[in-house]
């Protein structure tokens, strides 16, 4: 029986994660919601494998995006279309408060029949997707049924089904009678022959003891405090972020570095021209012009800040500031954009290949250009504050 819904890493990027999950929080949250139906889904197939549960109960499918798409305002169309393919077919409405001997006697008639669909509006509140799952394990146990079973909320809307069961009789998915009380389709074939339209009611109805299941995905996506999602986003981001723990400079001191490479083996283009020999030593300042003035600094610092903001004063389009780490409080988004404010710039964060490139090694530290060589000056924060 198959059960199936339908319906320096660079700072910049930190700040792109924010507004990615400003822009999809209520999309995460149904995300999360079809992540768990799966997950449950998962859990009922591992369990059939195991020969815990009667072998009819082949597997749960969940269809969540489509599941989800029929929840929208155009649901109820996709809902009436999506029987068009077949010249006849019965759509059965059942619950699990209608009694078990009816129940399972439904599921009997509609057994191995692929032009009839029984279908459930949701699961009982009180057991979730595994109690229904359970429930339905005990009732079909013993009984050799494989009836198709669904549960599709937009079914239930879109034909005004009230009660459990109806039986709705179809022709290339239009509706050409129903009836109440009764799930047996040879039956309503039978008086379809001689009238059409709603038969009216011919046996006990119930009121399906089930939620509309669009209606508690949507409570459940309108509970989850989008704001405090993009929060943990944001913060787990940051989390996950290498930091650098350089030392602070004690004694301010002046390096010149020479960038240069040494060749490990011959460039050679297609053509078999050799740009460049095993052992030659390549400068790249020599190549391009680097104009930057480069600030690294422990951003947490506030007088590390401070200094940055004075170096960057007289030459702002020029700077480029690094911070050895990012914040790391329950606050991390804010504290990112208050650390930038403060310097007046965009800051990134170091990453080790840069670190090591650069020859960084305490800070704060500022690094220019002079022809050929990298100038690696280690300043000393001043004591009273800038």
């Amino acid at each position: 029986m198959s059960v199936a819904p339908c319906g320096a890493a660079h700072a910049q990027d930190a700040d792109k994660a924010s507004v990615e999950v400003i822009a999809k929080g209520r999309e995460s949250a149904v995300t999360a919601y079809s992540e768990e139906a799966r997950a449950v889904a998962d859990r009922a197939q591992a369990t059939i494998r195991k020969g815990a549960v009667n072998p009819d109960l082949v597997e749960i499918e969940r269809d969540s995006q489509s599941f989800v798409a029929d929840s929208l305002p155009e649901g109820a169309l996709q809902s009436r279309e999506r029987f068009a393919d077949e010249p006849s077919s019965f759509l059965v409405f059942a619950s699990t408060s209608m009694p078990e001997p009816d129940l399972l006697a439904l599921l009997e008639v509609a057994s191995d029949q692929a032009n009839v669909h029984v279908i459930f509006r949701g699961v009982p509140e009180s057991g979730g997707l595994d109690g229904f799952m359970e429930y339905l394990t005990r009732l079909t146990k013993g009984h050799s049924i494989n009836p198709t079973l669904t549960i599709d909320p937009p079914q239930w809307q879109a034909r005004a089904i009230k009660v459990a069961p109806t039986i709705v009789a179809l022709e290339h998915g239009v509706e050409i009678g129903r009836a109440t009380g009764t799930a047996n389709p040879a039956w309503l074939r039978e008086q379809l022959i001689t009238r059409k339209g709603d038969l009216g009611a011919y046996g006990k109805i119930y009121e399906p003891a089930e939620r509309d299941m669009v209606e508690v995905l949507r409570e459940a996506v309108a509970k989850i405090d989008t704001e405090k999602l993009r929060r943990d986003a944001e913060n787990s981001f940051w989390m996950q972020q290498p930091r650098i723990d350089l030392p602070v400079v004690q004694e301010a001191r002046v390096l010149r570095v020479d960038p240069s490479v040494e060749i490990s083996r011959d460039v050679v283009v297609p053509d078999g021209t050799v740009l460049a020999k095993k052992g030659d030593r390549i400068n790249p300042l020599l190549a391009v012009a680097f104009d930057q003035r480069l600030i690294v600094i422990d951003g947490s610092d506030p007088k590390q800040r401070a200094l940055a903001k004075q170096l960057a004063a007289d030459a702002p389009s020029k700077v480029v500031v690094i911070s050895t780490r990012g914040p790391s409080d329950d606050d991390s988004a804010e504290t990112w954009v208050k650390w930038q404010t403060d310097v007046e710039q965009r800051m990134y964060l170091l990453n080790p290949r840069i670190q090591a490139s650069l020859h960084i090694e305490r800070v704060p530290t500022m690094i220019e250009a002079d022809g050929a060589v990298l100038v690696v000056n280690e300043l000393m924060v001043p004591k009273g504050g800038l």
